[in-house]
């Protein structure tokens, strides 16, 4: 008989989200460091209904007491791995019940959602279509020739597909002077194979206070092991030239003090022109897949703050949407890939027009 493990108030980690009488009260309790109990599968169902409803009303009471607590009580919940918040109209996180009635998803089911945020002047299919041409012409020799345990491999669930070519032809086509990466991971691998394979005289600089052990032995990259709000614009980014990169992938979380805030209002509005910018786990003009918010509980917004910029189109300039390209352009993506790995992606490149 098999086990499944089952939650029990006080020995397991929890997040419960919660319609509780006739008003919605929402707690996301996060129980960490705590004891998992298992019990056999046969059980697990029963053992649930039996205890859920005990353990609704003392979740409660406990809600009810710290929603509200004092800073060092709540420093003390955070400190053990404990954050409350709410349901209400004012809530930063969506219910299961903002999700279903979203405008974004289709009432029927379904994943991927409606181009809920397409704008023709926004998406010009010519430019991202000429751009995929680009792409491809330029990646066509670039192969996986690592390991998970030595570098970049196309099954890595963080970087590849249609990302990791956009990136790679990018650079073969654009040949920039200076790469500034804010983050680091399987992208870095795919700038420097790009950097070496072409032969270019790029700088690629990293910023990032923890980077992988398989990113620092990279050779010619220079890291900077810092969160980027703590970065001076004018140290890293006062110098970059037309066809340069500036490759963010951050925390994608708006909220006060984030990187993501930083950027998109510190940052991106002061960039030079003609530099090329990279946003990752973007999927415009599509919401994100409705299966991560639900289920994986991913509600990053960083997405919506970038389309707010990419209105102004008279800066900047969308060049290869990787969302876009596999849900209009499945042949062209067919090609781009050549076999070599399956559809997916969330990179969204665009260029600076004017200062």
């Amino acid at each position: 008989m098999g086990l499944a493990k089952a939650s029990r108030l006080g020995n397991h980690c929890a997040a419960l989200f919660i319609a509780w009488g006739g008003g919605r009260v929402l707690f996301s309790v996060v129980f960490m460091m705590l004891k998992e109990v298992s019990v056999p599968e046969d059980d697990a169902v029963g053992l649930a209904e039996a205890t859920l409803r005990t353990d609704l009303w003392q979740l409660k009471q406990l809600y009810e007491k710290y929603i509200w607590a004092p800073a060092p009580v709540r420093a003390e919940m955070e400190a053990a791995g404990i954050n409350l918040s709410r349901p209400d109209f004012y809530s930063e996180s969506p219910t299961l019940a903002d999700i279903e009635t979203s405008y974004e998803y289709p009432a029927a089911g379904g994943d991927n959602g409606f181009p809920a945020y397409e704008d023709p002047q926004v998406f010009d299919d010519a430019t991202i279509t000429a751009t995929v041409r680009q792409v491809i012409d330029h990646s066509r020799t670039f192969r996986a020739e690592t390991t998970a345990e030595t570098g970049f491999y196309w099954t890595n669930s963080q970087f590849t597909s249609i990302d990791a070519l956009g990136y790679y032809g990018l650079i073969a086509s654009h040949r920039p002077r200076r790469i500034v990466e804010i983050g680091s991971g399987f992208s870095t691998h795919v700038a420097s194979a790009a950097i070496r394979d072409n032969e270019i005289a790029c700088s690629l600089t990293c910023i990032d206070p923890e980077p992988r052990t398989d990113i620092e032995v990279l050779p010619n990259v220079n890291f900077l092991r810092q969160y980027i709000q703590n970065v001076p614009p004018s140290s890293v980014f006062a110098d970059l030239e037309p066809g340069d990169i500036v490759f963010y992938d951050g925390s994608h979380t708006v909220k006060t003090g984030s990187d993501t805030v930083y950027f998109y209002l510190k940052l991106l509005p002061y960039l030079p022109r003609g530099v090329i910018v990279h946003a990752h786990d973007v999927f415009l003009p599509y919401p994100r897949p409705r299966s991560t918010i639900a289920a994986a509980r991913i509600s990053w917004s960083e997405q919506y703050l970038l389309m707010a910029h990419l209105h102004n189109t008279a800066r900047y300039k969308v060049l290869y949407p990787s969302n876009y390209i596999a849900q209009r352009h499945p042949d062209l993506t067919a090609e781009l890939l050549d076999g070599r790995v399956g559809p997916n992606g969330g990179s969204l490149w665009f260029r600076i027009n004017e200062s």
